[in-house]
């Protein structure tokens, strides 16, 4: 009960960061901060492919794990799938190529980087899984894949946190939020798999 009910949260907040994001695209440019505007500018396949890529996975993840869904519509469940897996490859490698360009010296790029590579490395694995028939395992790399795409939601929530109401620098919490936005999630994910069976 307590895990529908935290999934359900989950993703509710995974479309309000999605649309959040996607709301950068059509913003007036006065409105947008100028950092993410020189991102669309400046590198606009890895602009674009960051708010794009990550939106849409935000949005697919949490439709790809409903039962209903898998069990009524698996053809719907295949095609979704091949969508949220081309989402994720172009926007861990606009991740990952944007996170030389952050904020936060070496620790914060070196952190964003680990995010986009495991990434692009966890639905890699899923996508083997499936395709050698081995679903228990390929559930278990979605499981790991969607806790890394839930790191735009803990970045979100968590910096406010540090700037705010523990009072840190910028650029300090956004050296910390590099790895804070993903390896709890990660660790949350191992332990929903070890515990699931």
């Amino acid at each position: 009960m307590v895990r529908k009910w935290s999934f359900r949260v989950l993703s509710v907040l995974s479309v309000m960061i999605a649309l959040y994001g996607f709301a950068f695209m059509f913003l007036p440019d006065d409105v947008v901060p100028e950092a993410i505007r020189d991102r669309f500018t400046t590198y606009p396949f890895a602009g674009y492919g960051h708010v794009i890529g990550g939106g849409l996975a935000l949005l697919l993840g949490p439709i790809q794990f409903s039962p209903w869904l898998r069990r009524k519509h698996m053809a719907w469940h295949r095609w979704l799938g091949r969508m949220y897996a081309l989402a994720v490859i172009w926007a861990g490698l606009a991740g990952l190529f944007l996170s030389q360009l952050t904020f936060g010296g070496f620790a914060g790029q070196t952190g964003f980087a680990a995010l986009a590579i495991l990434w692009l490395v966890s639905i890699a694995f899923a996508w083997i899984r499936i395709r050698q028939g081995n679903k228990g395992s390929h559930r278990m790399w979605m499981i790991r894949n969607f806790s890394l795409t839930l790191a735009a939601v803990s970045l979100r929530i968590l910096l406010p946190v540090l700037t705010g109401a523990m009072g840190m620098e910028f650029e300090a919490a956004y050296t910390a939020i590099a790895w804070l936005c993903w390896v709890p999630n990660l660790i949350i994910a191992e332990w929903m798999i070890l515990t699931r069976k």
